[in-house]
C-alpha cells in the first residue's frame, strides 16, 4: 500500500490523498476476508497506519503487532509530498476516537 501511495502521489505531481477506512459492514467485510470485530479492525488499522507512516517517511520498517509484521520493509521510489500525503480517517467510536 506505502508502494503504491507513492507511485500515485509521483504519477499524480503531489496531488494525492489518502482516505483510510477501517470497514463497516461485517457481510461485506466477511466477504473480503476480514472476520475481526469492530474495535480488533481499529487496532489492525493503528498497526497499518503505524507501518505505513514509517515507509512513506522513508524509513526502513520492521514491525511486529498482533495483526501485521514486516521486516525491513522500505519504499525505494517515496512520494513527493512530505513526510506523507495527507491522511483522512473518520470514525465516531470510542476504538475510532483513539486511532485518530
Amino acid at each position: 500500500a506505502a508502494r503504491m501511495a507513492s507511485t500515485f502521489d509521483r504519477l499524480s505531481g503531489g496531488r494525492l490523498l489518502v482516505n483510510v477506512v477501517t470497514g463497516g459492514d461485517p457481510v461485506e467485510l466477511a466477504g473480503d476476508g476480514i472476520f475481526l470485530s469492530h474495535d480488533e479492525r481499529y487496532g489492525l488499522t493503528d498497526e497499518f497506519m503505524t507501518i505505513w507512516r514509517g515507509l512513506m517517511q522513508g524509513d526502513k520498517v520492521t514491525y511486529q503487532g498482533k495483526h501485521l509484521r514486516a521486516e525491513t520493509g522500505e519504499v525505494l521510489f517515496p512520494a513527493l509530498q512530505k513526510p506523507y500525503p495527507p491522511v483522512y480517517f473518520g470514525g465516531s467510536s470510542p476504538a475510532a476516537q483513539q486511532i485518530a
